[in-house]
């Protein structure tokens, strides 16, 4: 917990995580006592959002939890010209605190393809985390690809909520108007709702177990 009581959540590269947050709200509401059936809100500090972050969590029961996570809304939107080998793209970015996410067609690139340009794309950007999702509008399939230099990690997803915001948020703006669809992933589906700035993401989460680690 902050100073304030509420509590926090950091990520190891400072960035901000949407499936983080659901699941930071979960265990805290299943530690404070809450049954099946029942709803509770909880205000989230996290790394990368310049504000408390809001999530609302229903218990369903077998350690299963309904989660929506009003999203931090995006810092600004820019079409980026990137390069890769001696191709150069047009590209959709949204820009979060702590991350950007750059929409692509699934087809743009192969997967190793894909690995190399989002590191340079990073870099390029100068960004602290850099997602690259690959979105099928057809058949309303995102896979996301995301690396956070400070971590060294670079991770093909299960799933993406702040990819999936990115997403939504979009293809509202593209569309001048509001979206809210839901996108099967490698791990399952999230659900994006887009009204201009204002983005809720919804998803599940599950306690599967509990350890304890000594350092």
């Amino acid at each position: 917990r902050d100073v304030s009581g509420l509590p926090c959540l950091q990520m190891a590269g400072g960035e901000f995580c949407g499936n983080a947050s659901m699941s930071a709200a979960a265990l805290y509401c299943a530690r404070s006592g809450i049954a099946p059936g029942q709803k509770q809100t909880v205000t989230l500090r996290v790394s990368g959002a310049p504000k408390p972050v809001r999530a609302e969590v229903a218990a369903k029961g077998g350690g299963g939890f309904a989660c929506t996570v009003t999203m931090p809304p995006p810092e600004r939107f820019a079409e980026e010209r990137l390069a890769f080998g001696d191709t150069r793209f047009s590209l959709p970015a949204v820009y979060f605190p702590g991350i950007a996410h750059i929409v692509a067609p699934h087809t743009l690139l192969s997967r190793g393809e894909a690995e190399q340009a989002v590191r340079r794309w990073c870099a390029d950007l100068g960004v602290k985390g850099l997602g690259l999702m690959l979105l099928n509008e057809e058949e309303l399939k995102l896979t996301p690809l995301v690396y956070i230099p400070a971590a060294n990690t670079l991770f093909w997803e299960s799933s993406c909520a702040s990819g999936t915001a990115a997403a939504g948020a979009y293809l509202s703006r593209r569309g001048g108007g509001e979206a809210d669809l839901t996108l099967e992933e490698p791990g399952g589906a999230l659900r994006v709702r887009a009204r201009g700035n204002d983005l809720l993401l919804s998803g599940n989460a599950e306690i599967l177990a509990e350890r304890e680690i000594v350092i």
